[in-house]
């Protein structure tokens, strides 16, 4: 038994659809049709799950079904399959494979509003019962056969409803819902509102002062769900959780899955104090004590029995990800976290590629020619760039450029000098004194501005642009800053020693080298 499909959506579309009896279902997800009878029919359904509890952030426990490995893989590759078949709707951003959709763009619909509603459905795996899921592949449009859709229905099904644990149920509960938010859809259209939905999670909000009633009013200082918004729900087979029914205003903080959305996508500032707090720990007392301390903490907040409890290191890199997620990967207290939990632990944190890396991999030529072709082709973009941030500095980069023409070997270094004078000044110019500060390697009180931007560490003066960069182009900016530096002495030395076998490449290599940081910043080349 293989462990996924290796057939397209379209193919796997197409032979869904083409289903009439076991042995078709057998052949789609590549296993023995009497292997197939024997996990859905032969073995006690209770010896297919492992069944435990966790706690669940805000009280109470939740109970998880794990099914047993080869059931496990066959509810995968029948997801596959369900993936392919189900096309999901914009309000939609919960399990959506090869979509970009997650907690992040749920939030997103509902950032400044000045009202916003969250609604839980209440159980909402376990109410998806066999029944519904029987339904669903019977009923257009999948409009499969009794017996092919029973099948199905036992794959995805334990204790007679979809498990919170097996890898089908996602995509079976967003297909379940798909009438629900079409129906909620029409009805945010039409109350000049907007409508989201993330599993059991459903979110209204508004730009005006008050929803319409058939969204919710407040009477007699409560809140009461609209008749047409609660009728949809119940219609569709699944009931409110009044308990975690929320009506926030943009005087208060508006939370969207977790994450806070008045004025822009964020998170919490204890979340923050937490990672501040675990990376303190861990320079000042050492890992092993840190760990320890996590773990008595983890002990006491979680329920149940995890063969493997995650490691202190996965669980601050995995902050400090979300955290990138959320605010962006340019943020400078995400870039400060995650520099230092380079320096704490290396192996975690991927090795920036290179410039030689990423010259040799995207260009046939040499390194240095696919630099100074860059550089050329670029020059006049630079140029005005340069202008409209300071005149003084094109004027300076003008004279680095003549210093270089026409000169020998003995004007290199005065030269490099002026180039390496012009980004120090642009860099003084674009970083905000607390994106300096914010940088790991800010630590004497003594240093000026002029002090740590001279150390040419990019990154963090990038931080402060308005230029929107990417987190990739920030590592290899990082990269070639500190390859340049180790490299000027270098070149100067070959180029006076009359070593090199084309002087004049390496004189253009120089004076391109702090140039391509301009390409990278300005341009955005890389």
């Amino acid at each position: 038994m293989s462990l996924s499909l290796s057939s397209t959506a379209e193919e796997l579309r197409s032979a869904f659809f083409s289903l009439h009896n076991r042995k078709d279902i057998a052949r789609l997800l590549d296993i023995d049709v009497s292997k197939l009878t024997y996990y859905l029919y032969g073995m006690p359904e209770s010896q297919n799950y492992t069944v435990f509890t966790i706690r669940k952030n805000l009280g109470g426990v939740r109970e998880i079904s794990a099914p047993i490995t080869p059931l496990k893989i066959i509810q995968r590759k029948l997801n596959q399959v369900l993936q392919s078949v189900y096309k999901p709707k914009m309000v939609v951003h919960s399990y959506i494979k090869g979509e970009k959709r997650s907690i992040l763009t749920n939030a997103k619909s509902h950032v400044n509003k000045k009202l916003l509603l969250n609604i839980d459905l209440k159980d909402f795996f376990p109410s998806i019962n066999f029944g519904r899921v029987q339904g669903l592949f019977l009923r257009p449009p999948n409009n499969l056969n009794k017996d092919i859709s029973n099948t199905l229905a036992k794959i995805c099904c334990y204790n007679k409803a979809l498990p919170q644990g097996a890898p089908t149920s996602p995509v079976v509960s967003n297909m379940i819902c798909a009438r629900m938010d079409s129906q909620l859809s029409k009805l945010a259209r039409d109350s000049d509102c907007t409508y989201t939905r993330y599993a059991d999670d459903i979110t209204f909000s508004c730009e005006n002062d008050s929803f319409l009633e058939s969204i919710a009013a407040i009477h007699d200082g409560k809140l009461e769900l609209g008749g047409k918004l609660t009728e949809v729900i119940s219609n569709n087979g699944f009931d409110i959780n009044y308990d975690k029914v929320k009506l926030r205003t943009n005087f208060e903080r508006q939370v969207v899955t977790g994450v806070t959305t008045n004025l822009f996508p964020n998170v919490r500032r204890e979340f923050i104090r937490k990672i501040r707090a675990m990376l303190h720990a861990w320079e000042k007392y050492g890992l092993d004590s840190a760990q320890a301390e996590f773990l008595t903490k983890y002990d006491k907040k979680q329920l149940g029995t995890f063969k493997n409890r995650p490691s202190f290191q996965a669980v601050v890199k995995g902050k400090i990800d979300y955290l990138g997620m959320i605010r962006g990967k340019d943020n400078p207290i995400y870039l400060h976290f995650r520099q230092k939990l380079r320096e704490l632990a290396p192996e975690l944190v991927k090795r920036p590629e290179t410039p030689f890396e990423f010259l040799t991999r995207t260009s046939r030529s040499s390194p240095v020619r696919s630099v100074v072709s860059t550089v050329l082709s670029t020059k006049s973009d630079i140029s005005r760039l340069l202008f409209e941030v300071d005149p003084g500095l094109e004027s300076k980069r003008q004279g680095a450029w003549q210093t270089f023409h026409g000169m020998g070997s003995d004007r290199l270094s005065q030269a490099s000098l002026s180039m390496r004078e012009v980004i120090r000044l642009l860099l003084y110019k674009l970083a905000p004194d607390d994106m300096i500060k914010a940088a790991p390697w800010y630590n004497k009180p003594t240093d000026t501005k002029s002090d740590v931007i001279r150390k040419m560490r990019v990154r963090y003066c990038l931080s402060g642009c308005s230029t929107s960069v990417s987190h990739s182009t920030l590592d290899y900016v990082e990269s070639l800053a500190r390859f340049i530096d180790e490299t000027y002495t270098q070149l100067s030395k070959e180029v006076h020693s009359d070593k090199s076998s084309d002087i004049s490449m390496v004189k253009a290599f120089l004076e391109s080298g702090d140039i391509i940081i301009l390409i990278i910043l300005l341009n955005k080349k890389v």
